[in-house]
């Protein structure tokens, strides 16, 4: 899959998960590992709305989480910042897609202390209004929250937020103000749009 896949495919597919799950399996401490292989097996969860309170990651996950998480990079090599990355990927779009307010979250700490606190709470965060889970079976469709599609912005949508306009051109990626559209336009999607509007 090119770069050009890999973004105009903004729906996170369990393929590309399990790929990356497959692939992680080799750089990640066991327990961490087993982390993003349960998210994995419980993507599903979040189309037929049983989301359970923390993605039903247990306290010891979380700590799990939280202890791979180095947010000044020392222990960090190359491939260890490659990693962490692909968790912070994994993990914050599972809350996304499971309905859980991560807008601003951009380290491994900060999605930790989300989960904590509903974990805490013990009931799932409530929905906006204006969200309308997709009645679609198959192909793309509604699930969770977006995030703004600009590199380098962590906004995403949650309940006192409205809806994230999407690029009028391809329909593909959302954003969280004409800012950050312009911004995006200029780095990349200039070049992307056609051809996520050929995709559709």
């Amino acid at each position: 899959m090119n770069q050009d896949e890999l973004y105009i495919n903004t729906e996170w597919s369990s393929d590309t998960e399990e790929e990356s799950n497959r692939v992680l399996g080799d750089y990640l401490p066991r327990d961490l590992h087993g982390v993003t292989r349960q998210l994995a097996m419980s993507s599903d969860d979040h189309v037929d709305g049983t989301t359970r309170i923390a993605l039903g990651l247990t306290p010891p996950q979380l700590d799990t989480v939280a202890a791979f998480s180095d947010p000044d990079g020392k222990r960090r090599g190359e491939i260890d910042a490659w990693a962490h990355k692909q968790v912070l990927r994994i993990i914050r779009s599972h809350c996304l897609r499971g309905g859980l307010p991560v807008s601003g979250c951009s380290t491994l700490e900060e999605l930790v202390g989300v989960l904590k606190t509903e974990l805490a709470s013990g009931k799932k965060s409530a929905m906006p209004s204006w969200y309308k889970p997709s009645d679609k079976q198959f192909g793309p469709r509604r699930i969770g929250y977006y995030s703004c599609a600009c590199q380098g912005c962590w906004k995403s949508e949650g309940p006192d937020t409205e809806p994230f306009p999407r690029c009028a051109g391809c329909m593909v990626p959302h954003y969280c103000s004409t800012d950050c559209q312009k911004a995006d336009w200029k780095a990349r999607h200039k070049h992307m749009c056609k051809k996520g509007k050929k995709q559709r």
